[in-house]
């Protein structure tokens, strides 16, 4: 199995298992700007995200001025973070933040080659 399915990339399980040790680490930062739907105003918003293990409700955020009301549901980064808030004058509050973690399958398994023989390398496929 090659791990390349319809929508899949194939990542060495071990890699994976290093993405996972690096997610249980220290917090971690990092700044995402975002066009964000607010009440019935798009606003531009700008967060710095604080992931703690599967959380960021820590993470910080700002918007236009004008920006006031309430946006459930928001995805930044192609939906790794999902998250509620609200934003009075521009400043935003979290009420909730989850991150998603990539869907992870195991497809299958492929002998090494070249000084590698007897050893298993695992394939996880990532969407």
């Amino acid at each position: 199995a090659d791990g390349t399915g319809a929508g899949c990339q194939c990542v060495p399980d071990f890699l994976m298992s290093l993405v996972s040790l690096v997610r249980l680490g220290a917090t971690a930062r990092e700044a995402v700007e975002a066009s964000i739907k607010v009440g019935k105003t798009q606003c531009k918003c700008s967060f710095d995200m604080a992931v703690d293990g599967l959380s960021c409700k820590k993470s910080k955020g700002r918007c236009d001025k004008k920006c006031n009301g309430v946006a459930k549901g928001v995805e930044l980064m192609d939906g790794m973070y999902m998250l509620d808030m609200k934003v009075k004058k521009g400043k935003v509050i979290i009420s909730q933040c989850k991150i998603e973690e990539p869907e992870i399958t195991t497809t299958g398994s492929e002998t090494g080659e070249g000084g590698m023989e007897g050893m298993e390398s695992r394939c996880v496929c990532v969407t």
